[in-house]
């Protein structure tokens, strides 16, 4: 018996310049048996450089030396018998229908051409036998390697033959499911629901599998038995059938905006028929033309392309592949960065801002303040907590979204923290020395928002005076009495507050210059003490002596007292400072320390006039003539003298005497009646009566020596010698002992007469007892 089985062998055709295995042409079955009037199928495969395209792909039969190996398909015998089933890729499998007894013993070649000038390659034969000349046992399975759907119906052809003589009585499928599964067509041509037997007990061995499951999965083969007891026969080996299961890879499932990324349905198996697929994303398909192929391209890749991905054979669409999700990465977008408020926030108040973004990989943030100008951090974390915000927090904040797809920042928001005045300062404009005359101008300031709506600047006294509402006080001509303390008030919305105190010193010139005297009571010496209104003070005192050859300085210093004999010349001292000097008024000392005054400074005396000076003399006169007790109040024009009277028992002191000031002087004039010594009147220019009937002439010579009644203080026994004050005594109701004092006033036009008088008149002097 001649038995023609399947075998596997492998035709490697080389080619100068090849390396071996680069080309070849596989068989499944090199010699095949099959009865006349049935169709075979004669697998093959073949492989090629992936540089190569294949141009022809042809099956030949006759193939003579010198020549080209003719092409089947274009023979007369078999163009209506032959059909490649194969491609040009891979597959070159050949049908050959409606088998002839002539076609017994043909070999069969498959050759083909590429691209490559020297790829031309033929495999080795397959030989085909027909049943009815060939006594051979055989079972032929077209496919040995099937792949199909879930869901789909699958045919595994198959043909066999047996010597003549034998009948077939029992066709069979053995499968490797379960415990190896007998499924007996022998009574009818189904077995289950799924199973259906295609074939007869002649030739034809095929089986239908219908709604392909997992469960169907395994290896078949074909067996038959005959009525023959030794005529039995199994196909081996057996054809396995895979149910495809889909996946949907992808060559990059994290992409960023822009690349590419290639999307494949690939299957657990390679399928026996090239399928149609269908695409789906988010579960809904994708209408593109090219979906019908296992590739799905998407360049360059958008956003929007993200999302779940699965594929399925078309007309199988309800067995779809598991889905694969698609992750497009991306930079952040469309920022958001936003308070917890709106509009202002007082200082102390808690905040949060929040900021968002519209990435993937989702982002991660970072916080930044811009003041005058600078970045500074001020945390990470998609919201910034600020508790007991203060004003350092004031300024443009914004957040800084990242991820491995790039960066971006929010647009800036205010956070405009709101407190009320610190640092409140008051300033002075100019800052160094400031002389009178000058223009100044007293400057306050303070840190505050909302800024600073009101201003009130203050002088200390004894009542806090307002001085104005606007934050510059301005002096333009600023005099000496306008020296002091100042201080402002500052006022917002929110709050109020107080600046430290601003010293105002103002520098002038000496003035008011004048000579104070006093006695030692020894001898016939006397200190003169210059005293004067001076900022800064003065720093150096000058002492002239005037006599009738003019005026010669004496001594100078810094020193404000000057130690004289008295010689009977004019004294008067000059005060200097930084700003510039001033003369005091001349003083007359006699030889009998008597002091005269002559004159004021800058002809101020005259400018007065003699009115006043011959009033007092009246009133003088009058008091000495009536020997009256007459206590009179201080008088800081009176310029006094210690004189010794006839009386030899009379009590004396040393007095101090000052000038009259103008204004004091018109205290006593010819305009007003004035009251003096506890009562009495004098009016100048006629006879009043006065003290009980006396009258007053003012119309004596004013050359004549005229006394007043001077009012002393007791002296401290510790009291220093040379003190310049005068101070003012009660009365008091024992009477006291008589001192006499003589003063000469000296007109500014000319000499005063200083000899004695025997006619002179004394005045009382209230001696306090010891």
């Amino acid at each position: 018996m001649y038995v023609c089985g399947p075998l596997f062998v492998a035709f490697l055709l080389s080619a100068p310049g090849v390396l071996g295995n680069m080309y070849g042409v596989e068989y499944s079955l090199t010699e095949i048996c099959a009865p006349a009037g049935s169709a075979v199928d004669i697998p093959c495969t073949y492989t090629y450089p992936t540089k190569d395209r294949v141009k022809k792909a042809f099956w030949f039969t006759k193939w003579e030396e010198g020549k080209d190996p003719e092409d089947l398909f274009q023979s007369e015998d078999y163009r209506d018998r032959a059909e490649y089933r194969g491609n040009k890729e891979h597959d070159c499998t050949l049908r050959i229908k409606n088998l002839r007894d002539t076609d017994h013993g043909l070999k069969y070649r498959f050759r083909f051409i590429t691209d490559d000038p020297v790829g031309k390659y033929a495999g080795k034969e397959v030989t085909l036998h027909m049943t009815g000349v060939s006594h051979c046992w055989s079972v032929t399975y077209t496919h040995q390697e099937i792949c199909a759907v879930e869901g789909s119906s699958v045919d595994i052809t198959c043909y066999y033959s047996y010597p003549s003589g034998y009948a077939v009585t029992t066709p069979l499928w053995v499968s490797s499911l379960g415990s190896g599964e007998r499924m007996d067509f022998s009574v009818k041509n189904t077995y289950g629901n799924h199973v259906e037997y295609l074939g007869n007990k002649n030739n034809d061995c095929s089986l239908r599998i219908k709604e392909l499951s997992v469960n169907h999965k395994g290896k078949y083969y074909f067996r038959f038995e005959t009525s023959d007891t030794t005529g039995t026969w199994n196909g081996k080996p057996d054809v396995s059938l895979s149910v495809a299961g889909f996946l949907v890879n992808m060559d990059h499932d994290k992409v960023k905006e822009g690349e590419s990324v290639t999307l494949t349905c690939s299957t657990t198996c390679t399928l026996s028929d090239p399928p149609s697929y269908i695409w789906y994303k988010n579960s809904h398909p994708i209408a593109d033309s090219q979906t019908s192929m296992e590739y799905l391209y998407l360049t360059p890749v958008r956003i929007d392309d993200s999302g779940s991905y699965s594929c399925a054979v078309r007309g199988h669409e309800d067995h779809p592949s598991p889905v694969r999700t698609l992750s497009v990465r991306y930079a952040p977008r469309n920022m958001s960065a936003s308070p917890s408020f709106s509009g202002h926030i007082l200082e102390g108040s808690s905040v949060t801002l929040t900021c968002s973004s519209d990435a993937n990989p989702p982002a991660t943030y970072t916080w930044f303040k811009v003041k005058r100008g600078q970045t500074f951090p001020m945390g990470s974390g998609q919201q910034l907590n600020i508790s007991n915000i203060s004003s350092e927090f004031s300024g443009q904040f914004y957040c800084r979204a990242e991820n491995s797809a790039g960066t971006n920042d929010s647009e800036p928001f205010l956070v405009d923290v709101h407190y009320g005045p610190k640092n409140t300062s008051a300033s002075i404009t100019p800052s160094g020395n400031i002389v009178e005359g000058d223009s100044v101008t007293l400057t306050c300031s303070s840190d505050a928002n909302p800024p600073v709506h009101n201003y009130t600047w203050y002088k200390i006294n004894r009542v806090n005076t307002s001085l104005g509402s606007e934050q510059n006080l301005s002096f333009t001509n600023i005099s000496s009495g306008d020296m002091g303390q100042y201080y402002c008030e500052v006022a917002n919305t929110v709050a109020s507050s107080y600046s430290a105190v601003l010293h105002v010193n103002v520098y002038y010139s000496p003035r008011n210059t004048e000579v104070i005297i006093s006695s030692s009571g020894e001898g016939s010496l006397v200190t003169l003490t210059c005293n004067t209104d001076s900022n800064p003070p003065v720093h150096t005192y000058s002492w002239y002596r005037k006599n009738s050859s003019g005026s010669v300085l004496t001594a100078t210093g810094n020193s404000s007292s000057f130690t004289v004999v008295s010689d009977g010349d004019i004294y008067y001292c000059v005060a200097h400072n930084e700003y510039g000097s001033h003369n005091s008024f001349e003083i007359e000392v006699t030889s009998t320390a008597i002091i005269h005054q002559t004159g004021m400074p800058a002809g101020l005396f005259a400018a007065l006039g003699i009115i006043p000076a011959v009033a007092i003399i009246v009133v003088l006169v009058f008091v000495c003539r009536r020997g009256k007790r007459i206590s009179t109040t201080e008088n800081r024009s009176t310029m006094v003298d210690n004189r010794q009277p006839e009386d030899p028992s009379p009590v004396y002191e040393q007095v101090s005497a000052v000038l009259l000031t103008s204004d004091q002087e018109d205290r006593v004039d010819s305009q007003g009646d004035q009251e003096v010594s506890g009562g009495d009147r004098v009016v100048s220019g006629e006879d009043q009566e006065v003290s009980g009937g006396d009258r007053v002439d003012s119309g004596g010579d004013e050359n004549d020596v005229q006394y007043a009644s001077v009012q002393f203080k007791v002296k401290n026994k510790d009291a220093a010698q040379d003190s310049p004050a005068v101070q003012p005594q009660e009365k008091k109701e024992e009477e006291e002992d008589v001192t006499y004092a003589l003063v000469k006033f000296r007109s500014p036009s000319r000499e005063v007469i200083q000899d004695e008088d025997d006619t002179a008149i004394y005045s009382n002097v209230n001696k306090p007892r010891s």
